[in-house]
């Protein structure tokens, strides 16, 4: 097939839309310019109407903060973190051990997450990390214990608490 037929059968693929079990032919020349939604011009507010905000169109993301503990700690009242704010913690045992969570006070489990490692594109193993976001619900205290269980249920299980004041 030359490249003049190649070009002419792509070109008419590409003008053929499919819908549903048959095939319709996508307008073309003036047809295609009027019914294009880019191509009717916006309406101009009539009198005592507020044009519509452009910005509502175009809405940023919320961003919500994230504050990350490591290790066995308090966040004190001179720095306490707001209400709606996620706590992260992360707990790690050997491979066959049991990672969990509890939370008193002002929050609430949002999500928990099971981690892997990759090193030179294979997954690292011997290890179970887990990480637990925390949403702060009301102001308060709030307190987060990691409980760390190994795989030698003989061993007592290692608990981290961390204590955060919500305002």
């Amino acid at each position: 097939m030359t490249t003049f037929l190649k070009l002419v059968v792509a070109l008419s693929l590409l003008a053929t839309i499919g819908v549903g079990s048959g095939l319709v032919k996508a307008p073309v020349g003036e047809a295609a310019l009027k019914n294009n939604p880019a191509n009717i011009p916006a309406q101009q507010p009539q009198a005592g109407q507020a044009p519509e905000s452009q910005a509502a169109e175009k809405v940023a993301p919320a961003i919500t903060p994230v504050i990350v503990l490591e290790g066995p700690q308090e966040v004190g009242a001179e720095s306490a973190v707001k209400q709606g704010t996620i706590v992260r913690v992360t707990g790690s045992t050997p491979s066959g051990g049991t990672v969990s969570v509890a939370v008193k006070g002002s929050g609430q489990l949002l999500r928990q997450s099971s981690l892997r490692t990759f090193k030179g594109g294979r997954p690292m193993i011997g290890a179970l990390i887990m990480e637990y976001d925390i949403q702060t619900t009301t102001p308060g205290p709030l307190e987060i214990t990691v409980i760390k269980q190994t795989f030698d249920l003989t061993l007592k299980p290692v608990e981290e608490r961390y204590m955060v004041m919500v305002k």
